[in-house]
């Protein structure tokens, strides 16, 4: 279940032909100059991303020696769900308002008419008056698509769980119903490798005091560097309503130094999930939409301007503008 609607998986539309139309790529903002040593780490063949903007379309493109090469702009309204299954192939599902489904994949950047799946409500086969309240897409690594369609939800205090659900396969036609739990292997997220420490820096879990009202000590992460002492704090987020605790660190880059807390996050109700903050060494914000690409490649998200800037290293590579950056494995 998803506490906290980070990663949503309806995408709720009138039409399920006219949702995915090839708009066509568009200009890019002005990129950065890459440098020899900088594009020496970009594979020759280049890396696939895909993104949100903010009028509600899915880009997907490609990271070269030479920038970024747009090659799909198409509608992909919010709640969208969309997964990376291969370094070539971008899974799109779309699960309409009477529960119709249908499956497109992205390959190198098209979408490829001969690999849609189309399945009707009729495909769910429900019993009785059973009826689907909420829609979850799980992918896996075997490459089935299965969505869970939540029949009976249970309220448990301000928590809620599904009880009964029915179960649809889609990536197959015809699609396969089944009130029985599948086995599912979920797809691992890409996670940035652990390095050492950079020189003259080092980052501990240490109970350090909040800046605001009451004055206790909270767990926090406290970082020493060549420039001083700096604490970060959950109380130093802005406009921040929940409470992050930090359980490990690890440095994930040594240029720029910058390391990741693994954690647990909660909301004001209690409800928890596991989450990571990501920091430049020393500095007392996050950095924000960060996502590991590979090859030395990373990403982040300034807010609110919906700003992203892909890096090797410290050498910005690319922009775009928008969010939810995901990356090919």
């Amino acid at each position: 279940m998803n506490l906290f609607g980070r990663c949503a998986s309806v995408i709720i539309v009138a039409s399920l032909t006219s949702a995915w139309a090839d708009n066509g790529p568009r200009p890019l903002p002005k990129q950065p100059v890459i440098p020899a040593a900088a594009a020496a780490s970009i594979p020759d063949a280049g890396h696939l991303i895909s993104y949100k903007t903010t009028d509600d379309h899915l880009v997907v493109a490609r990271l070269t020696k030479t920038g970024p090469k747009e090659l799909l702009r198409t509608p992909f309204s919010y709640p969208a769900e969309e997964e990376w299954i291969s370094s070539t192939t971008l899974a799109l599902v779309n699960v309409g308002d009477d529960k119709e489904v249908e499956v497109r994949r992205v390959v190198n950047g098209a979408i490829d008419p001969k690999l849609t799946v189309s399945h009707a409500a009729a495909a769910w086969k429900l019993r009785g008056k059973d009826a689907i309240s909420t829609t979850t897409v799980h992918h896996n690594k075997d490459g089935t698509i299965w969505i869970e369609g939540c029949v009976k939800t249970v309220e448990n205090g301000p928590d809620s769980y599904c009880r009964k659900a029915a179960w649809l396969r889609v990536d197959v036609q015809p699609a396969k119903a089944t009130y029985t739990k599948p086995k599912l292997t979920p797809l691992l997220a890409v996670v940035a490798p652990t390095v050492k420490a950079p020189a003259g820096y080092a980052a501990k879990i240490a109970k350090v005091p909040r800046t605001t009202e009451p004055k206790q000590k909270i767990t926090g992460v406290e970082c020493k560097g060549p420039k001083g002492t700096s604490v970060w704090t959950n109380d130093l987020d802005e406009g921040c309503d929940c409470l992050f605790t930090p359980k490990k660190l690890r440095w994930v880059l040594t240029d720029p130094p910058t390391f990741a807390a693994d954690g647990i996050f909660s909301n004001p109700v209690g409800q928890e999930d596991r989450e990571s903050y990501v920091f430049p060494a020393c500095e007392t914000k996050k950095l924000e939409g960060f996502v590991w690409i590979g090859d030395g490649m990373w990403a982040d998200t300034m807010y609110p301007d919906d700003k992203i800037t892909v890096h090797v290293g410290s050498q910005p590579v690319a922009v775009f503008e928008g969010n939810g950056l995901r990356t090919a494995p």
